[in-house]
């Protein structure tokens, strides 16, 4: 039998790459606060944010489940409260900024006039709990270089200030809080306000007791917690 000739088949072309082009960084501002604040980009790019549930939206795109907490902050969650407040912290020349690129993030630009003397910009992932807090000082000093003890010498020294004032008005909840950052400040002092709250603790005198038997001789760096970077 012969076999029949014919032109041999067609090879294909090789598919040629699709250049992967990065997504255009958007930086909105605030244009509509409330429960859904309305974000605008520079060229009228639109974008919600839900401020009751964390959803994200970007117009074009699906929604994103935003976070509304960031448990790593640590003492940053001291020094700012709801981070997503306005203005950021009680600061009056904070602004919180929504950069969007590939995700999207909340950027806090801080000016010093707030409970910890933070200046610079803290980065947060809108919707993982990542954070950047490279971009923070106190009184010139790095985040990472000084400037997280700093806060909590700040913190500290807040509290022994007021924890008397304020141990009437408090609940039970907060008075344990306050308690246990007591028994963590390295400065004497924090001990002989623990001592004075025993006189006026009532029925809480066991906690405040507890407190001062947790007390140990730690430097402020020590004192640091494991969450905060």
């Amino acid at each position: 039998m012969g076999l029949a000739c014919g032109p041999s088949p067609t090879e294909p072309e090789p598919a040629t790459p699709v250049a992967l082009v990065p997504p255009e960084v958007v930086r909105f501002r605030l244009v509509g606060p409330g429960a859904v604040e309305r974000w605008q980009g520079p060229k009228g790019q639109s974008a919600t944010f839900d401020r009751r549930t964390g959803e994200l939206v970007r117009t074009g795109s699906p929604p994103l489940a935003g976070r509304l907490e960031w448990p790593g902050l640590g003492t940053l969650a001291m020094c700012l409260g709801d981070v997503l407040a306005e203005p950021v912290a009680g600061d009056p020349g904070a602004f919180r900024a929504l950069v969007w690129g590939a995700m999207p993030r909340w950027h806090l630009s801080l000016s010093g006039a707030n409970r910890c003397s933070l200046e610079g910009v803290l980065v947060l992932e809108a919707v993982d709990d990542g954070i950047d807090p490279g971009g923070l000082s106190i009184e010139g000093r790095a985040w990472a270089a000084g400037g997280r003890v700093r806060a909590r010498e700040i913190l500290f020294a807040g509290l022994r200030a007021d924890a008397e004032e304020a141990w009437p008005d408090l609940a039970v909840p907060a008075r344990i809080r306050l308690l246990d950052l007591l028994s963590k400040d390295p400065e004497p002092e924090a001990a002989a306000v623990l001592n004075r709250l025993a006189e006026i603790a009532g029925d809480q005198r066991g906690d405040v007791e507890a407190a001062l038997a947790r007390r140990a001789p730690i430097g402020p760096a020590e004192a640091a917690p494991a969450s905060d970077r």
